[in-house]
């Protein structure tokens, strides 16, 4: 257990340092992950001021969601999104065999060697609106923000099974890497309030692809507010990580090289 989170702290470590052998193009691509987070809910405020809003919603309310969904994001990709193209291109050009062959299991070597700490500049985005937001809405209380964290532990699991999918992906049929446009896509729908949906949407993202769970319900028990079929919601991405983890198991068993 203490080899393994040495083995984790040194991988963010080396991340760290390759990336600062650069400084100036570090911070920059830094800002300007900081930076691109700002859109949506920069889009959310101008909505609000031209006098069209989210029925039900407020603008400070609307903010808190994206906030958490920044948040859970930006703490997921610099830790986990490397894997995939870790994966990918380690499969293309063969090197992935070798990676089979050591004694850590393969889930642990492509994540301690696949992380980037640019993206970290997506946390401070996400602080940044959830700050904002929750200096204008009343104060939550200690049994919801624990109910918080524990939803955004859950979204961040969620966000790596997706990962873990697009891997096998990678795996599979080797050489495509257009599975990588569908993430931001799908997960685009735990940006807003679940009720702006027609039902199907409600649905799917709730029930099936529980995206909603990654900025809505996080959101929602801070404000106390709509969090009909949060537990459905919080098993189906349970179910969807526990799949996505044995789909990865599968693919390793059956993988007989493939680079090129």
């Amino acid at each position: 257990m203490k080899s393994g989170i040495k083995t984790f702290l040194l991988g963010i470590k080396l991340s760290v340092a390759e990336n600062m052998a650069y400084r100036t193009s570090f911070f920059i691509s830094l800002f300007i992950m900081f930076i691109f987070e700002l859109l949506v809910p920069m889009v959310s405020i101008l909505i609000y001021r031209s006098g069209v809003s989210f029925p039900g919603w407020t603008l400070y309310e609307v903010l808190l969601i994206q906030g958490a969904f920044i948040l859970a994001k930006g703490i997921a990709f610099p830790l986990f999104i490397g894997m995939f193209f870790n994966v990918m291109w380690s499969v293309r050009s063969g090197t992935f065999d070798v990676v089979l062959l050591r004694p850590r299991s393969v889930l642990f070597t492509m994540l301690v060697t696949s992380f980037n700490v640019i993206d970290f500049g997506k946390i401070f985005s996400g602080v940044l609106f959830l700050s904002i937001a929750l200096s204008h809405l009343p104060v939550p209380s200690l049994s919801q923000w624990i109910l918080f964290i524990m939803l955004i532990i859950i979204s961040i699991l969620l966000i790596v099974s997706f990962i873990l999918l697009m891997c096998v992906y990678a795996i599979r049929f080797v050489g495509s890497n257009r599975v990588l446009g569908l993430i931001d896509p799908i997960s685009q729908f735990g940006l807003y309030p679940k009720t702006i949906f027609v039902k199907p949407i409600r649905t799917i993202t709730t029930n099936v692809i529980p995206v909603a769970l990654i900025g809505f319900y996080p959101a929602s028990v801070l404000l106390g507010k709509d969090t009909q079929d949060l537990i459905l919601s919080a098993l189906t991405a349970v179910c969807f990580i526990t799949v996505s983890l044995i789909l990865w198991s599968r693919s390793i068993r059956k993988y007989t090289s493939a680079g090129g």
